[in-house]
């Protein structure tokens, strides 16, 4: 089966085959393509010394966000013998769910073409967008939040934001924006559940009263956001951003070198 792949499916027009290469030495491993686009199926192999090590599922969970994502795909499909139990896994912990029942008999070059049950599966977008990491972002209707958050979304993340101001007009509409302030403990709570990242990014300008406005928001809401995320106990990425000083105020001087 690993040389018809590799004879057949790897040079067609129609597929995207992409090497699997360990991180640690460089091997070629195996790989992973998506073929017969631009409606397509996953395909897979791995070395038989590779396997159980969880690298299929990375090798395979990278290529469906390059099709969902940069190639814009619908759905993408997927077949596995019956008797590899294995193989049916890794694509049922992507989200794949069965389309047929009960297996169909599919020739197997294996087996010199003997007939064997597989199983087809189907990955919708939709579904496999659900399944994305959340990422949480404050300040999201500012100029720059508004990039952060639409970039994020355009990446196939799913975006939480939250700002004090009403929604933006030119913020995506795939984020779920939440209105409130640094001020308030459970809109924080709220924002960061089940987050794994939270782009930190609400803030007072630096010459905004340092009392009424930047200890409460910029000092103390900052506070609040970092005790949200370790309460959350899911957040395992954090981007605190300080424009105002890198930008700086017309009246103080650059602050760097």
């Amino acid at each position: 089966d690993a040389q018809w792949f590799l004879d057949n499916v790897c040079t067609a027009a129609s597929s995207l085959t992409l090497a699997v290469v360990r991180r640690d030495t460089g091997a070629v491993i195996g790989c992973v393509s998506l073929d017969g686009l631009p409606r397509p199926s996953i395909g897979y192999w791995l070395g038989r010394e590779h396997w159980g090590q969880g690298l299929a599922t990375e090798a395979v969970r990278a290529i469906l966000w390059h099709g969902f994502v940069e190639k814009g795909l619908d759905a993408i499909t997927g077949s596995h013998f019956a008797e590899n139990a294995a193989s049916g896994a890794v694509m049922t912990k992507l989200g794949f769910v069965r389309t047929d029942a009960p297996a169909k008999p599919v020739a197997c070059a294996a087996r010199g073409g003997a007939e064997l049950p597989a199983w087809s599966l189907r990955l919708g977008r939709a579904d496999w967008l659900s399944r994305q990491p959340v990422v949480a972002v404050t300040g999201c209707c500012g100029r720059i939040g508004r990039a952060v958050a639409n970039g994020l979304v355009a990446a196939g993340y799913r975006v939480r934001g939250l700002d004090r101001s009403p929604r933006a007009a030119a913020l995506s509409a795939s984020v779920d924006f939440a209105r409130g302030s640094l001020a308030d403990a459970d809109a924080l709570r709220r924002l960061v559940q089940g987050a794994e990242a939270m782009v930190h990014l609400a803030a007072c300008p630096d010459d905004a009263d340092f009392e009424a406005a930047l200890l409460p928001c910029n000092l103390a809401g900052a506070v609040r956001a970092l005790e949200a995320c370790e309460a959350a106990g899911t957040v395992r990425s954090l981007v605190v951003a300080s424009s105002g000083k890198l930008y700086a105020s017309p009246r103080t001087p650059l602050p760097l070198k």
